[in-house]
């Protein structure tokens, strides 16, 4: 069955699912869709390249894709992010933007999804980049992300999720593309790591900050924007206060 799909574009990863998906699944149409954070810096031509490449590259096919959608929202970022940084390290022992900063993303492609009556996001999330572990994408993450579009009837597929190898990676792109290349940078980025590239924060220390924190809040923002109510700071705070009631 034919269907239209939400893909992100971002790093090599993003371009690699959407072609892995495509191997057993039909799709009609394409919207693209760039989810820009505060942190990131460079620029976006660099991301819309790549996006002619892979037309290019699925001419031949019967997929259109529609034109590209740049995506912010400073507001989300800052109450996933920001707002509660010093409680967090407080209650949960340990802080990185990294894990919020990707439901961020995923939680930008609400609006459009909804707006268009898409049900499918193609997202390059995967759980090892060979023998690299990256916080924001263990197993707990990524079932974190999609609980949270679930909540509002979104499937959020990873396609690679259990891709570990870089050389099948570069397989599916059929060209050279180096991880971390022809992408937007971060300020952040391996802030998580020691000074030897290892992480510091136990997988076990992220449990209870998902379980407590990023998804019952996330939920909150989803159901926001399916119910069109812009104002879920209140919800958010309201919930955070009972949960994190003071004796």
């Amino acid at each position: 069955m034919s269907e239209k799909v939400i893909i992100e574009l971002a790093g090599r990863d993003s371009f690699a699912a959407l072609l892995k998906y495509l191997q057993s699944n039909k799709v009609k149409e394409i919207l693209p869709t760039i989810a820009k954070s505060p942190p990131e810096y460079g620029p976006l031509e660099t991301v819309i390249d790549q996006l002619d490449w892979v037309q290019e590259k699925l001419a031949k096919t019967p997929v259109s894709f529609s034109k590209p959608l740049i995506l912010e929202d400073q507001k989300l970022w800052w109450i996933l992010n920001g707002r509660f940084l010093s409680e967090i390290i407080h209650r949960y022992h340990f802080y990185t933007p990294c894990i919020g900063c990707h439901l961020h993303f995923h939680l930008m492609r609400i609006d459009p999804a909804l707006n268009l009556k898409i049900t499918k996001i193609i997202s390059g999330e995967r759980e090892l980049h060979d023998q690299k572990v990256k916080i924001n994408q263990t197993a707990e993450a990524l079932k974190a992300y999609q609980e949270v579009l679930a909540h509002i009837g979104l499937d959020l597929v990873f396609p690679l999720r259990k891709v570990s190898s870089n050389e099948e990676i570069v397989k599916l792109l059929g060209k050279e593309w180096k991880e971390g290349q022809k992408q937007l940078s971060c300020v952040f980025k391996n802030n998580y790591c020691s000074i030897e590239s290892q992480i510091l924060i136990e997988v076990n220390t992220i449990k209870p900050y998902l379980e407590e924190f990023l998804i019952p809040i996330g939920k909150i923002i989803a159901q926001a924007k399916l119910n069109q109510n812009p104002d879920y700071i209140l919800e958010i705070e309201n919930y955070l206060k009972k949960k994190w009631k003071r004796s």
